[in-house]
């Protein structure tokens, strides 16, 4: 979890290594004896196609840009795949989760005073502490300040993946902590405030989402087919009644600024135009795409098209019939404790609010990592077992003469007298 807002790496024969990197380079051939040999838990589809997906993004890779770009997609199936299964193996029960949560503002509270002078004044004082270590990233053109402020980038190399990496707490923090209502408005007011302070779109999107199942699940008492239907409805009546569609109007709606929405729109249609000319095997990591001149970003402001747009459409397919089985799978599991059931409820709603949110944003480096080691942080609940209370365990008061005879019987003291009439011990 340290590991994750540490934005320092060093370059050893041409491969750039993070403190993420480093520990998913010692545990990967471990951790992925463990999940051949099914010791990470029951093994899903979902956990398949996820191997299937950086099967295919190594071969793509080699397709599009030949064996010398290989160490991308072999440090690539270490990152998506290692943390993973290092979420599958860390995180086994809910008190694992409620761990994992607490580090996780506990995070948000040691970047906090570095954050607030930096959306300030804009001094990167983070950086620079780590920049005695090694290379850091330095705010870039595409993080300059919006309306006054600046925007922060703390622990990450982007304020896109600091804002991202802030917003993955608000569903589990008010489902786990939900019967303490103080707790949870002093603790989801500050992730919001830190989120904001990123000023980025897709990052308050994902708060917003998130914010907008818990009323859901609270007013309709957790109708999840309901919402379910009421979206896909949503979205064919603006295919069919709208004359820019369903994305366009999505985009729009939710970005900071006129500028933002044109530009993620135009990503957009251009962005598929060209997955649609290379569907099989993707352009690869270094092909420019297809642009309008005023278009001077060649940057893809949206995740899932850039991974079908280096990747092609088996690699996309896959990684989100990956996410959606899984999601699947952890939603029918069952039945649960009262606090495993609370702690599916804020993962599932995480989850879904990043991945909407992704559509808007692209995320890479140590928040693509967390991400998936997220991912994994949540099959432990498809474990009844590990689900459920430990019922086994008897009465202590029961117990306790029980465990007294068995001690004194094989341990018996040496200045104890036997009862008269008794054979000496």
């Amino acid at each position: 979890m340290i590991s994750i807002i540490l934005s320092v790496s060093v370059t050893i024969g041409g491969l750039r290594l993070t403190p993420t990197r480093i520990i998913l380079v010692i545990c990967f051939f471990p951790l992925l004896a463990q999940f051949l040999t099914g010791k990470l838990g029951r093994r899903t589809v979902g956990d398949w196609l996820l191997v299937f997906f950086c099967f295919w993004l190594i071969v793509s890779i080699i397709y599009t840009e030949g064996v010398s770009r290989i160490e991308f997609g072999i440090i690539s199936t270490v990152e998506l795949l290692g943390s993973f299964m290092l979420g599958r193996f860390l995180i086994r029960n809910a008190a694992d989760f409620t761990a994992m949560v607490k580090w996780h503002i506990a995070l948000l509270v040691i970047m906090a005073p570095f954050a607030v002078v930096e959306f300030v004044s804009g001094t990167q004082y983070w950086a620079r502490i780590l920049d005695v270590i090694g290379d850091v990233q330095y705010r870039q053109e595409s993080s300059r300040p919006r309306y006054g402020f600046n925007r922060v980038l703390a622990g990450f190399a982007h304020p896109i993946l600091y804002g991202i990496f802030c917003s993955m707490l608000v569903g589990t923090v008010f489902h786990i902590w939900r019967d303490n209502l103080l707790r949870v408005a002093i603790i989801l007011g500050f992730v919001g405030a830190m989120t904001f302070m990123s000023l980025s779109s897709g990052a308050v999107l994902s708060v917003g989402f998130q914010i907008g199942l818990i009323v859901w699940g609270i007013v309709t008492k957790n109708r999840w087919l309901l919402l379910a239907g009421c979206v896909v409805g949503g979205v064919v009546f603006l295919e069919l009644a709208s004359n820019r569609g369903f994305v366009s109007i999505f985009i729009s709606t939710f970005a900071f600024d006129g500028v933002s929405a044109w530009t993620r729109i135009t990503q957009w249609e251009y962005g598929t135009a060209e997955v649609m000319r290379y569907p099989i095997f993707g352009k690869g990591l270094s092909s420019e795409w297809v642009r309008p001149s005023w278009l001077h970003t060649s940057s893809i402001d949206n995740y899932w098209l850039v991974v079908a747009f280096r990747h092609g459409l088996p690699a996309i397919a896959a990684q989100l019939a990956a996410i959606g089985f899984i999601v699947w799978t952890i939603t029918k599991a069952g039945p649960l404790s009262e606090d495993s059931d609370k702690i599916r409820t804020g993962y599932l709603i995480v989850m879904v609010g990043v991945c909407f949110s992704l559509a808007t944003v692209h995320i890479w480096d140590s928040n693509v990592i967390f991400f998936f080691f997220y991912l994994g942080a949540g099959l432990w609940l498809i474990d009844p077992a590990a689900g459920q209370p430990d019922t086994t365990q008897p009465d202590d008061d029961a117990a306790a003469p029980a465990r007294a005879r068995t001690i004194y019987t094989r341990f018996p003291p040496q200045s104890a007298t036997p009862p008269p009439g008794a054979p000496p011990p």
